[in-house]
């Protein structure tokens, strides 16, 4: 089916859903991928993270308008052309409406040359697969009091160009984050950075092995002393540790979990 190009903005939504959780996964992998959203420039790496996401329309968008020949080399060497790596990467995140989408654009690909989905018992029937829970973190603006997570935030980069002889045209030198806005009411929040932001997604998660402790759950640890007085022993402290790994949780995880 021919997707009219004048439709491109029905999805626009998805596209900030998309930038919105390749943030919350890698602000590294953001900064490379927001001007791409911003100007719709469907490459390979978007559509991984499309993919990735479980984005259909995304994916059928750019494939039905030929934004990108499929065809082409892929740029991550392990595979041979960007079909094989969406193929792939929609089986090892069970998308099969994505999968079985690709799947029909090259009839010749050969099902044993990599995992197909009857591997992964899924049922053939279905679309999709059973998403996980995931936590949603919050962070009030201190203006509109919403929460920027859920409302959305603008993050502005200062680039800084030079000229190059080499190339005979101006080149990015560095990328820097100038000022993170609310979405909701377009107020500077100035006491928040994006690494904070990063850490409060993961913060029901162990900084040392990444187990959710809200599963593994957590191990309180009393330090006692003995009293020569009373004879008896008192406690003195608690440390509180991941059950996973026995790593002690941060002050911010402990604010969060009220313990």
């Amino acid at each position: 089916m021919k997707v009219n190009e004048n439709n491109i903005n029905n999805i626009d939504e998805e596209l900030d859903e998309l930038s919105r959780k390749v943030y919350l996964e890698s602000p590294d992998f953001w900064i490379s991928i927001s001007d791409k959203i911003i100007d719709k420039v469907f490459d390979e790496m978007l559509l991984f993270f499309a993919v990735k996401y479980n984005y259909f329309n995304i994916v059928c968008f750019a494939i039905e308008n030929n934004y990108l020949d499929l065809n082409m080399p892929s740029k991550n060497k392990k595979y041979t052309n960007i079909m094989e790596h969406l193929l792939d990467t929609s089986t090892q995140n069970e998308d099969k409406k994505i999968y079985n989408y690709l799947l029909s654009l090259n009839k010749g690909y050969r099902l044993d040359e990599r995992p197909i989905l009857d591997e992964l018992n899924c049922n053939i029937s279905s679309d999709t697969f059973e998403k996980k829970d995931i936590y949603l973190p919050k962070y009030l603006c201190p203006s509109c009091n919403s929460n920027i997570f859920d409302t959305g935030y603008k993050v502005s980069n200062d680039i800084t160009y030079k000229f190059s002889s080499k190339e005979a045209e101006p080149i990015e030198m560095c990328s820097e984050v100038s000022s993170i806005r609310c979405c909701n009411c377009d107020e500077l929040l100035e006491d928040i950075t994006l690494d904070k932001l990063y850490n409060l997604c993961k913060i029901q998660n162990c900084n040392n092995c990444g187990s959710n402790l809200t599963k593994v759950g957590i191990i309180a640890k009393k330090k006692m002393n003995f009293d020569e007085n009373t004879e008896k022993f008192k406690d003195v402290s608690t440390s509180y540790c991941c059950g996973n790994c026995d790593s002690e949780i941060n002050l911010s995880q402990r604010e969060h979990f009220k313990i």
